[in-house]
């Protein structure tokens, strides 16, 4: 609310008043003609003495009306400003931006969060009440699944007073996004020691080497009727659709990765990994080892699967027939055949 405003209404009622009972008295003492402007005139003849009785007993009478007729008209105008002329006088005008304030441990708790004298596990904690002179302090915890936020500057202390605490004491499981790896080295040791929980640090660009592994095609085998689907889902996850210049070469390197997946999946010898896969990308001899294996079991008896030995002939396209990486001619794209021949499985 506006104090110079709300200052201002008592004097502006009150003047009001004035005016309305002047204006009421003069015109029932039949004077009115003889003022320019009703305004102070009943407290004139509040205070004036007439020179007999009968025409002081009319004053009053018209000061009682006009003080009525001025008061009725003063409520009128106060209600009328503290219903709809709160803009007008700025009474109880919201901020251009809003309040905020910050919580307090009552409405914290009416919103579900725990105040507890220690980080509970199953919490997630967002800070620490001050207390009173340094004591009686209570951890604020979240429980449940609901998501935080935290907003700061760089180097404002997030990580240190909201991610480590709670790696430190968050009992369930966690994926931290660590880009500077400090998260790891402070809190692992704690997590698998005192938490008895596994550990792994997954950095495959960390320039030491240390860091676990994940293979995007374990647990995909040939003994998986949908394991072609499945291999097919991993081909666009590593190779997604571009658009542009891109999309032809993007493509290629899907077709070839799909195949070579394929085959890879359908030799029992061969574990299934990007490695052996991508190692076929840079040998020389890439085209004639493919060939030479689809040849080696069909002479055999046990070829591999249509699907896949047409997937390694699309993937042959790329390769020159010495087995260098090339780019592939508008008349290969138009006519595979005059490449590579086509590869049969029988």
């Amino acid at each position: 609310m506006n104090r110079v405003a709300l200052a201002l209404v008592p004097p502006v009622l009150l003047a009001f008043w004035s005016v309305a009972a002047s204006f009421v008295t003069l015109w029932g003492l039949g004077t009115l003609d003889a003022v320019d402007w009703p305004s102070w005139q009943w407290w004139g003849y509040l205070f004036a003495t007439m020179p007999d009785t009968g025409t002081q007993a009319l004053v009053n009478r018209w000061l009682m009306i006009g003080a009525g007729a001025g008061s009725a008209a003063a409520a009128l105008l106060g209600y009328r400003i503290l219903t709809d002329g709160r803009a007008l006088f700025g009474l109880g005008r919201r901020p251009l931006h809003g309040r905020s304030r910050f919580a307090g441990r009552k409405e914290g708790e009416r919103v579900g969060l725990v105040y507890s004298r220690a980080p509970r596990s199953d919490c997630l904690v967002l800070g620490m009440t001050p207390g009173l002179l340094g004591w009686f302090r209570r951890y604020v915890c979240l429980p449940g699944p609901e998501h935080v936020m935290v907003f700061a500057r760089t180097n404002s202390g997030k990580g240190v007073s909201y991610v480590l605490p709670n790696c430190f004491s968050y009992g369930d499981s966690l994926v931290v996004l660590d880009l500077k790896g400090e998260n790891y080295r402070v809190t692992a040791s704690h997590r698998q020691k005192r938490l008895r929980q596994e550990v792994f640090l997954f950095s495959p660009l960390a320039e030491d080497g240390l860091t676990h592994c994940w293979n995007p095609l374990g647990g995909i085998t040939a003994d998986d009727p949908n394991y072609m689907s499945l291999l097919q889902r991993r081909a666009f996850n590593i190779f997604p659709e571009v658009s542009g210049r891109e999309r032809f070469w993007q493509d290629g390197a899907r077709t070839a990765f799909l195949g070579i997946s394929a085959l890879i999946c359908e030799t029992r010898t061969i574990p299934l990994n990007p490695t052996t896969v991508f190692r076929f990308f840079t040998r020389g001899d890439a085209a004639a080892e493919l060939a030479r294996m689809i040849e080696a079991r069909r002479a055999a008896g046990n070829p591999y699967s249509q699907t896949c030995v047409d997937l390694v002939s699309e993937a042959l396209v790329g390769f020159r027939g010495d087995g260098e990486r090339a780019q592939v001619t508008s008349a290969s794209i138009k006519e595979p055949s005059k490449a590579f021949p086509r590869l049969r499985a029988l």
